[in-house]
Protein backbone atom coordinates (compact mmCIF):
# COMPACT_ATOMS: atom_id res chain seq x y z
CA UNK A 1 0.00 0.00 0.00
CA UNK A 2 1.35 3.37 -0.84
CA UNK A 3 1.76 6.09 1.59
CA UNK A 4 -0.62 9.06 1.10
CA UNK A 5 0.96 11.94 0.62
CA UNK A 6 -0.52 13.76 3.61
CA UNK A 7 1.11 11.45 5.52
CA UNK A 8 4.19 12.40 3.99
CA UNK A 9 6.32 15.09 6.56
CA UNK A 10 6.46 18.51 5.56
CA UNK A 11 10.14 19.41 4.74
CA UNK A 12 11.28 22.77 5.94
CA UNK A 13 14.55 24.06 3.43
CA UNK A 14 15.82 27.37 4.53
CA UNK A 15 17.73 29.58 2.57
CA UNK A 16 20.11 32.86 3.91
CA UNK A 17 20.69 35.34 0.79
CA UNK A 18 22.27 38.78 0.20
CA UNK A 19 23.24 40.00 -3.34
CA UNK A 20 24.12 37.29 -4.71
CA UNK A 21 20.94 37.02 -7.22
CA UNK A 22 22.47 34.71 -9.95
CA UNK A 23 23.72 32.19 -7.67
CA UNK A 24 20.26 31.91 -5.80
CA UNK A 25 18.42 31.23 -8.87
CA UNK A 26 19.83 28.41 -9.67
CA UNK A 27 20.03 27.18 -5.85
CA UNK A 28 16.31 28.14 -5.24
CA UNK A 29 15.39 26.32 -8.81
CA UNK A 30 17.13 23.52 -7.35
CA UNK A 31 15.32 23.40 -4.46
CA UNK A 32 11.84 23.62 -5.98
CA UNK A 33 12.38 21.47 -8.39
CA UNK A 34 13.03 18.33 -5.96
CA UNK A 35 11.67 15.03 -6.45
CA UNK A 36 9.87 15.52 -2.95
CA UNK A 37 7.24 18.11 -3.03
CA UNK A 38 6.39 18.36 0.14
CA UNK A 39 8.34 21.35 1.54
CA UNK A 40 8.39 25.05 3.18
CA UNK A 41 10.88 26.84 1.01
CA UNK A 42 12.25 30.04 3.04
CA UNK A 43 14.32 32.26 1.86
CA UNK A 44 15.68 35.26 4.69
CA UNK A 45 16.79 37.99 3.10
CA UNK A 46 19.58 40.36 4.70
CA UNK A 47 19.10 43.42 2.57
CA UNK A 48 19.74 42.96 -0.95
CA UNK A 49 19.77 45.41 -3.19
CA UNK A 50 20.35 43.61 -6.91
CA UNK A 51 17.13 42.77 -7.60
CA UNK A 52 16.91 39.46 -5.37
CA UNK A 53 13.64 40.71 -3.48
CA UNK A 54 11.89 41.00 -7.10
CA UNK A 55 12.89 37.94 -8.56
CA UNK A 56 11.76 36.10 -5.22
CA UNK A 57 7.98 37.89 -5.18
CA UNK A 58 7.97 36.67 -8.51
CA UNK A 59 8.31 32.79 -7.78
CA UNK A 60 6.73 32.99 -4.77
CA UNK A 61 3.40 33.80 -6.87
CA UNK A 62 4.44 31.13 -9.38
CA UNK A 63 4.61 28.52 -6.61
CA UNK A 64 3.20 28.48 -3.10
CA UNK A 65 5.44 26.57 -1.51
CA UNK A 66 8.14 29.81 -1.37
CA UNK A 67 7.69 31.99 1.66
CA UNK A 68 10.32 35.12 1.53
CA UNK A 69 11.38 36.57 4.78
CA UNK A 70 13.56 39.85 5.24
CA UNK A 71 15.82 39.54 8.36
CA UNK A 72 15.40 42.79 10.50
CA UNK A 73 16.92 41.37 13.98
CA UNK A 74 20.17 39.77 13.50
CA UNK A 75 21.90 40.96 10.25
CA UNK A 76 24.05 38.25 8.25
CA UNK A 77 23.84 34.41 7.51
CA UNK A 78 23.50 33.25 11.48
CA UNK A 79 20.41 35.14 11.92
CA UNK A 80 19.27 35.13 8.79
CA UNK A 81 18.78 30.97 9.70
CA UNK A 82 17.53 31.60 12.92
CA UNK A 83 14.68 33.89 11.37
CA UNK A 84 13.64 30.87 9.18
CA UNK A 85 14.27 28.42 11.70
CA UNK A 86 11.61 29.85 14.20
CA UNK A 87 9.33 30.58 11.70
CA UNK A 88 9.20 26.95 9.95
CA UNK A 89 6.31 24.91 9.43
CA UNK A 90 7.99 21.86 8.29
CA UNK A 91 8.63 18.89 10.60
CA UNK A 92 11.91 18.22 9.60
CA UNK A 93 14.03 21.03 8.21
CA UNK A 94 17.17 21.25 6.86
CA UNK A 95 19.61 24.33 5.14
CA UNK A 96 21.20 25.34 1.90
CA UNK A 97 23.65 28.24 1.05
CA UNK A 98 22.82 30.87 -1.47
CA UNK A 99 25.97 29.79 -3.66
CA UNK A 100 25.13 26.02 -3.60
CA UNK A 101 22.47 23.68 -5.06
CA UNK A 102 20.99 20.94 -4.54
CA UNK A 103 20.48 17.34 -7.10
CA UNK A 104 16.75 16.32 -7.80
CA UNK A 105 17.02 13.14 -5.10
CA UNK A 106 18.38 14.96 -2.04
CA UNK A 107 15.56 15.86 0.26
CA UNK A 108 14.18 12.47 -0.83
CA UNK A 109 16.79 10.37 0.29
CA UNK A 110 16.88 12.36 3.55
CA UNK A 111 13.48 11.76 4.47
CA UNK A 112 13.94 7.95 3.05
CA UNK A 113 16.81 7.59 5.71
CA UNK A 114 14.97 9.41 8.35
CA UNK A 115 12.36 7.12 8.54
CA UNK A 116 14.68 4.61 9.16
CA UNK A 117 17.22 6.12 10.96
CA UNK A 118 19.21 4.40 13.93
CA UNK A 119 17.64 4.43 17.56
CA UNK A 120 19.10 7.28 18.90
CA UNK A 121 20.04 9.55 15.97
CA UNK A 122 19.18 13.05 15.76
CA UNK A 123 20.33 14.31 12.87
CA UNK A 124 21.21 13.34 9.58
CA UNK A 125 24.26 14.65 7.04
CA UNK A 126 25.74 13.54 3.79
CA UNK A 127 28.70 13.48 1.57
CA UNK A 128 28.82 16.23 -0.64
CA UNK A 129 30.58 17.15 -3.61
CA UNK A 130 32.76 20.43 -4.06
CA UNK A 131 32.18 22.49 -7.20
CA UNK A 132 35.82 23.62 -8.09
CA UNK A 133 37.33 26.16 -9.95
CA UNK A 134 38.06 25.29 -13.81
CA UNK A 135 34.72 23.22 -13.58
CA UNK A 136 36.30 20.02 -11.87
CA UNK A 137 34.23 18.11 -8.73
CA UNK A 138 35.93 17.15 -5.90
CA UNK A 139 33.79 14.49 -3.37
CA UNK A 140 33.76 14.93 0.17
CA UNK A 141 33.62 12.01 2.00
CA UNK A 142 32.27 12.09 5.46
CA UNK A 143 32.63 10.20 8.34
CA UNK A 144 29.44 7.49 8.86
CA UNK A 145 28.58 7.85 12.28
CA UNK A 146 28.91 10.15 15.29
CA UNK A 147 28.46 8.79 18.57
CA UNK A 148 28.46 11.93 20.73
CA UNK A 149 28.67 15.23 20.55
CA UNK A 150 32.48 14.81 22.12
CA UNK A 151 33.42 13.25 18.47
CA UNK A 152 33.42 16.70 16.63
CA UNK A 153 36.31 18.37 19.35
CA UNK A 154 38.68 16.95 16.72
CA UNK A 155 37.39 17.81 13.80
CA UNK A 156 33.74 18.82 12.25
CA UNK A 157 33.19 15.67 10.43
CA UNK A 158 29.75 17.12 9.78
CA UNK A 159 29.95 19.86 7.12
CA UNK A 160 27.82 22.87 6.38
CA UNK A 161 23.88 21.51 6.64
CA UNK A 162 22.17 18.90 8.85
CA UNK A 163 18.59 17.30 8.49
CA UNK A 164 16.60 16.86 11.37
CA UNK A 165 13.73 17.43 13.78
CA UNK A 166 12.62 21.35 13.90
CA UNK A 167 11.68 21.18 16.70
CA UNK A 168 14.14 20.14 18.22
CA UNK A 169 16.92 22.45 16.81
CA UNK A 170 14.06 24.99 17.88
CA UNK A 171 14.31 23.78 20.88
CA UNK A 172 18.81 24.41 21.18
CA UNK A 173 18.19 27.70 20.30
CA UNK A 174 19.25 27.81 16.66
CA UNK A 175 22.47 29.02 16.02
CA UNK A 176 24.52 31.20 18.44
CA UNK A 177 24.62 35.29 17.07
CA UNK A 178 27.51 35.57 19.22
CA UNK A 179 29.76 33.51 17.77
CA UNK A 180 31.64 35.05 14.91
CA UNK A 181 32.53 32.22 13.12
CA UNK A 182 32.03 28.44 13.70
CA UNK A 183 28.41 28.76 14.02
CA UNK A 184 27.52 25.50 11.79
CA UNK A 185 29.87 23.78 13.92
CA UNK A 186 29.02 24.94 17.56
CA UNK A 187 25.10 24.57 16.43
CA UNK A 188 25.90 20.22 15.31
CA UNK A 189 27.81 19.90 18.65
CA UNK A 190 25.03 21.64 20.85
CA UNK A 191 22.67 19.73 19.02
CA UNK A 192 24.17 16.30 20.16
CA UNK A 193 25.62 17.56 23.54
CA UNK A 194 21.69 18.55 24.80
CA UNK A 195 20.19 15.71 23.52
CA UNK A 196 22.83 13.04 24.22
CA UNK A 197 22.27 11.50 21.05
CA UNK A 198 24.41 10.61 17.72
CA UNK A 199 24.38 11.54 14.29
CA UNK A 200 24.36 9.67 10.92
CA UNK A 201 25.82 10.14 7.67
CA UNK A 202 22.99 9.32 4.94
CA UNK A 203 25.05 7.26 2.17
CA UNK A 204 24.71 10.69 -0.61
CA UNK A 205 26.01 13.46 -2.27
CA UNK A 206 23.25 15.80 -4.14
CA UNK A 207 24.66 18.77 -1.96
CA UNK A 208 26.52 20.36 -4.08
CA UNK A 209 29.39 23.27 -2.81
CA UNK A 210 30.45 26.03 -5.65
CA UNK A 211 33.79 27.62 -4.55
CA UNK A 212 34.28 28.29 -8.34
CA UNK A 213 32.79 31.72 -7.97
CA UNK A 214 34.26 34.91 -7.58
CA UNK A 215 31.68 36.09 -4.46
CA UNK A 216 33.34 34.94 -0.76
CA UNK A 217 31.36 32.04 0.82
CA UNK A 218 28.81 32.37 3.55
CA UNK A 219 30.91 30.35 5.50
CA UNK A 220 34.53 32.01 4.57
CA UNK A 221 35.84 34.28 7.59
CA UNK A 222 39.29 35.68 8.45
CA UNK A 223 41.82 34.23 10.89
CA UNK A 224 40.71 36.84 13.69
CA UNK A 225 36.98 35.62 13.98
CA UNK A 226 38.28 32.00 13.45
CA UNK A 227 40.40 32.52 16.58
CA UNK A 228 37.78 34.56 18.48
CA UNK A 229 35.29 31.99 17.62
CA UNK A 230 37.40 29.14 19.06
CA UNK A 231 37.84 30.80 22.36
CA UNK A 232 34.02 31.51 22.67
CA UNK A 233 33.43 27.61 21.97
CA UNK A 234 35.92 26.82 24.49
CA UNK A 235 34.22 28.90 27.52
CA UNK A 236 31.01 28.27 26.66
CA UNK A 237 31.10 24.60 26.78
CA UNK A 238 34.04 24.55 29.49
CA UNK A 239 36.25 22.35 28.06
CA UNK A 240 38.98 20.90 29.76
CA UNK A 241 42.41 22.31 28.33
CA UNK A 242 42.90 18.55 26.88
CA UNK A 243 40.26 19.09 23.90
CA UNK A 244 40.95 22.89 24.22
CA UNK A 245 44.56 22.04 23.11
CA UNK A 246 42.81 18.97 20.52
CA UNK A 247 40.00 21.67 19.24
CA UNK A 248 43.16 24.18 18.46
CA UNK A 249 44.42 21.91 15.84
CA UNK A 250 41.19 23.36 14.18
CA UNK A 251 43.04 26.86 13.96
CA UNK A 252 45.80 25.04 11.96
CA UNK A 253 43.68 24.75 8.63
CA UNK A 254 43.02 28.78 9.00
CA UNK A 255 46.22 30.51 10.23
CA UNK A 256 48.33 27.75 8.50
CA UNK A 257 50.43 27.46 11.41
CA UNK A 258 53.00 24.26 12.45
CA UNK A 259 50.00 22.32 14.67
CA UNK A 260 51.27 21.32 18.20
CA UNK A 261 52.85 17.57 18.33
CA UNK A 262 50.99 17.08 22.01
CA UNK A 263 47.85 17.55 21.01
CA UNK A 264 47.94 15.66 17.89
CA UNK A 265 48.77 13.15 20.03
CA UNK A 266 45.89 13.86 22.31
CA UNK A 267 43.35 13.67 19.68
CA UNK A 268 44.77 10.44 18.56
CA UNK A 269 44.56 8.64 22.25
CA UNK A 270 41.23 10.50 22.62
CA UNK A 271 39.76 9.28 19.27
CA UNK A 272 41.32 6.70 17.90
CA UNK A 273 39.20 6.17 14.96
CA UNK A 274 40.54 5.84 11.37
CA UNK A 275 39.45 9.02 10.02
CA UNK A 276 40.88 10.58 12.78
CA UNK A 277 44.04 8.86 13.09
CA UNK A 278 44.00 9.97 9.33
CA UNK A 279 43.62 13.62 9.94
CA UNK A 280 46.34 13.24 12.59
CA UNK A 281 48.92 12.05 10.39
CA UNK A 282 48.57 14.61 7.90
CA UNK A 283 48.38 17.25 10.48
CA UNK A 284 51.68 15.74 11.78
CA UNK A 285 53.25 15.44 8.00
CA UNK A 286 52.22 19.78 7.93
CA UNK A 287 54.07 19.62 11.37
CA UNK A 288 57.28 17.69 10.07
CA UNK A 289 57.48 19.77 7.06
CA UNK A 290 57.29 23.54 8.75
CA UNK A 291 59.88 22.06 11.10
CA UNK A 292 61.95 21.04 8.30
CA UNK A 293 61.42 24.13 6.26
CA UNK A 294 62.22 27.01 9.19
CA UNK A 295 65.67 25.23 9.35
Amino acid sequence: METSILETPIVTVYVPTKNRRHLLERCLESILNQSYRRLDVIVVDDGSNDGSLEYLEVVSRRDERLRVLKNSKEPGACGSRNTAIFSAKGKLITGVDDDDYLLPWYIECFVKNWEKRSLGVVFLYSHQRVLMEGGGVKRKRKKCHIRNADILICNNWVGNQVFTSTSLLQEVGGYDPNFPAWQDYECWYRLLLLSAGTAQCSDMDGYIIDVSHGFHRISSQKVEKIRAAYVLFCDKHRLSDRKRDILSLKLRNYDRKAPSPKAILQSIVMYPFYDNVKNAFFLLLSYVRRSFLLR
